[in-house]
């Protein structure tokens, strides 16, 4: 949930979100989606989406964004700086 903060809503119009483990009832973005939740998994389920999104809408206007809960399940303060640095990037105007 900490990685939907980094949104800027000018340009990320349409979000959708694949769960793995704990469901997630209410994302803290009104333009959120959840598409598939798997009770266990791995980020694969997550990429094949993305890699499905992709080849259905091959325009080259679109731009789409993996962002990885990187060091969630073990969490201290490296992981966590290292999280949010990689998500400001992923989800910047220059990227």
């Amino acid at each position: 949930v900490e990685q939907f903060s980094f949104m800027l809503p000018e340009e990320h119009d349409q979000v959708f979100v694949t769960t793995i483990g704990v469901p997630q009832v209410n994302l803290p973005v009104p333009n959120a989606e959840i598409i598939q939740h798997h009770p266990e998994g791995g980020e694969e389920l997550t990429l094949h989406e993305l890699w499905n999104y992709c080849r259905s809408h091959p325009y080259h206007s679109t731009k789409v964004v993996y962002l990885h809960s990187k060091g969630s399940f073990h969490d201290n303060k490296k992981n966590t700086d290292l999280r949010k640095f990689i998500t400001r990037a992923a989800l910047s105007k220059e990227c």
